[in-house]
């Protein structure tokens, strides 16, 4: 390079001084550079840090959530064995209701019978207290006319006891 193009500048500085003048202010700027990358790398490792924590915890999370699940396995499985059963049960209740339905079916045409028949025989015993209220009565107009035929009697018995005799 030629001395003209150094000569032009409006700095009196020599070139040299220049040089390093503008190598002073890159180094600054580096160090300026360095020191919030330093202040970055920091926070970095303070995110980090927070990061572990919470990594540390959503594994205790996950541990819970298994122990969760295999206790929701363990209770799926109850509630499988609980349905078996239910089924055994429907199954066994409903041969036995086949089974009993004619049982059944007989005593209540039976009931049913025996209903019509004592609702006639309620019929005939209340036919025949009636009947005997009827008789009651008469009887009852029978006796009272008879003591009164005995009254009667009874008063001409005095009459003629109590005559003086011829």
């Amino acid at each position: 390079m030629s001395e003209e193009h150094t000569r032009n500048m409006p700095d009196s500085r020599s070139f040299e001084e220049r040089v390093f003048a503008r190598f002073d202010a890159v180094d600054s700027r580096l160090y300026a550079i360095d020191g919030r990358l330093n202040a970055i790398d920091g926070r970095l490792n303070a995110i980090d840090g927070r990061l572990d924590a919470i990594d540390g915890r959503l594994d205790a999370i996950d541990g819970r959530l298994d122990a969760v699940d295999g206790r929701l396995d363990a209770v799926d499985g109850r509630l499988d064995a609980v349905d078996t059963r239910l089924q055994k049960l429907e199954i066994e209740s409903e041969r036995r209701s086949l089974e009993t339905k004619p049982i059944w079916e007989r005593a209540l045409a039976q009931i049913e019978e025996l209903r019509q028949a004592f609702g006639d025989f309620r019929e005939e015993v209340h036919e025949a207290f009636r009947d005997i209220s009827r008789k009651f009565g008469v009887l009852g107009n029978d006796m009272m006319q008879l003591r009164a035929d005995q009254a009667h009697v009874e008063t001409r018995l005095d009459k003629l006891e109590s005559k003086p005799q011829h």
